[in-house]
């Protein structure tokens, strides 16, 4: 569903691309801000919502469509901190797509991935 334009002329559609997909919760108004060399993501934490739980940890994905490389980290903060950071450094001066989504702290449960918007770092 992320594919967009008519053949040879194709896009991504960054906005409703996945980077993960499953029936835990995400968090409650996830955002993503650009500090320096980090990026730097908030949430709400929805504790005790569902199968949410506090231990639950935060995937962090950035995206540099210039480069066609990727940074994330499955093993982000708990879902109870409501923020997390990752490190971007090599994508400095670059415009980015980022994501957040939680998996649950046996490995076993996901969420579906959101969308935290473009970013230049």
């Amino acid at each position: 569903n992320a594919i967009t334009g008519t053949y040879p002329s194709y896009n991504v559609d960054y906005a409703t691309a996945l980077v993960s997909r499953g029936d835990l919760p995400n968090a409650i108004a996830p955002a993503a801000t650009t500090t320096g060399s980090e990026v730097f993501y908030t949430w709400t934490p929805n504790v005790g919502i569902g199968k949410a739980a506090a231990t639950d940890k935060a995937i962090l994905a950035v995206y540099c469509p210039a480069r066609q490389q990727c940074i994330y980290t499955t093993i982000g903060a708990d879902r109870s901190t409501g923020a997390a950071t990752i490190n971007v450094a090599p994508f400095s001066g670059e415009v980015v797509q980022t994501y957040i989504a939680f998996i649950a702290a046996n490995g076993k449960d996901m969420s579906n991935s959101f969308y935290t918007g473009e970013l230049t770092v």
